[in-house]
């Protein structure tokens, strides 16, 4: 057999590297685009913030699903999501305000976000409202969400959006307190919740599904009703925003007439099957406002045990949000403006006793005019003074009274 001369042997050296060599660019490339690309989610995502802020969104939440975007219309398995936990050593991480008021101009809807930043926050809790946005199953007027979710993140905070109410066509007046009580209902209220989704998507942070749905929910709060409610209304979110988590509607405790006790109910949607239906638990944890140097009264006991309760089903790494807090200054049950101060560091080394807890958020900023004691919860006075409770929650999150 003839060996090949040198220059015979070089030429096929030569032609095999660069064989080799094309071969290789070729999967890089294809490996490199891959790597490279937007997922579609993503992308739409940037497109519904443009539509909204006409800018692209910057991610900026602490928690993230494990539920992947569906490949079609079908409705999404529901594994429990992943949840991580804020840093609690960053100062003001879990600190927010709840909330701004609905009705104001743009001017003022500025002016309350500028004292938000500078009084707490990272997060400010916002709601979107069925009633007043679905006039229609297939009329909607988003201006006043656009307005409010856009200048929120031009201020740079997080949002909290609350779904709450029924569009009006399917009988509610308007109260948030009359419960999706019927299939159709549900329904109409699990599709408003997908399209408020797909427009806010990139821009809210996390989704709180209706507020305190066990006290006072018309005809009556169930636990079980309130299920059937989330099973509808989560795969329906996570249509619209696939990576943005769902929390469980802000739990308030009492022993009024028409409510169910927060454990109770928590027990109630475990048994009724609501694992797998939200990504966090939450809780309202007001303490008792007469009790000023005592943090751990109230509803604040309560939050613990709702602790407890996760844990001892299966979720003791899922993170439990408190959307209200706070205390009135004005109006029966309630407290001096030294005690509502007082009441601040307290409540907030209360909360942050809690592994897995989520943001506490301060209920809230305005007091209006009026002598009822849901008129005296604000850190601003009607005159725009500063209560002292101010200064205290600005300590609670690491700023100076300066800002």
């Amino acid at each position: 057999m003839r060996r090949p001369n040198r220059k015979q042997t070089i030429g096929l050296v030569v032609a095999l590297l660069l064989f080799f060599t094309v071969v290789g660019v070729g999967v890089w490339s294809q490996h490199t685009k891959r790597w490279q690309a937007k997922p579609q989610s993503e992308a739409s995502a940037v497109t519904s913030a443009e539509a909204v802020t006409g800018s692209t969104p910057t991610s900026v939440g602490v928690l993230t699903s494990a539920t992947q975007p569906p490949s079609s219309g079908r409705p999404l398995p529901s594994p429990i999501a992943t949840v991580v936990n804020p840093t609690p050593s960053k100062a003001g991480q879990d600190v927010g305000m709840c909330c701004v008021r609905d009705y104001q101009t743009p001017a003022a809807l500025e002016d309350d976000l500028r004292r938000i930043v500078s009084t707490a926050g990272r997060w400010v809790r916002l709601s979107v409202v069925a009633h007043s946005i679905e006039a229609a199953p297939d009329r909607r007027d988003w201006t006043q969400p656009d307005r409010m979710v856009a200048a929120a993140k031009r201020h740079g905070l997080k949002v909290v959006a609350t779904l709450t109410t029924l569009p009006p066509w399917v009988g509610n007046p308007g109260n948030w307190r009359v419960g999706a009580s019927t299939a159709i209902q549900q329904r109409a209220f699990a599709e408003f919740a997908r399209a408020a989704a797909t427009r806010y998507r990139g821009l809210v942070d996390v989704w709180e599904v209706w507020n305190e749905p066990n006290v006072g929910w018309d005809p009556r709060p169930e636990a079980k009703q309130y299920t059937a409610l989330l099973k509808l209304t989560y795969p329906a979110l996570k249509r619209g925003a696939p990576s943005t988590p769902v929390m469980v509607g802000g739990l308030g405790d009492s022993d009024a007439p028409n409510t169910v006790r927060a454990v109770d109910f928590v027990q109630g949607m475990y048994q009724a099957g609501a694992k797998g239906f939200y990504d966090a638990m939450n809780i309202h944890p007001y303490p008792d406002p007469t009790q000023p140097r005592n943090p751990n009264s109230g509803v604040m006991p309560v939050a613990h045990q709702v602790r407890q309760l996760m844990d001892s089903n299966g979720q003791a790494s899922m993170l439990l949000w408190g959307t209200e807090v706070g205390a009135p200054t004005g109006g029966s049950y309630s407290t001096s403006e030294a005690g509502q101060a007082a009441l601040v560091p307290g409540v907030f080394a209360q909360w942050r006793s809690i592994h897995h807890h989520g943001p506490l958020l301060w209920y809230c900023l305005w007091d209006r005019d009026g002598s009822d004691r849901e008129d005296h919860f604000g850190l601003f006075r009607v005159d725009g003074t500063a209560k002292p409770a101010l200064a205290a929650l600005q300590k609670v999150a690491g700023r100076s009274s300066s800002g």
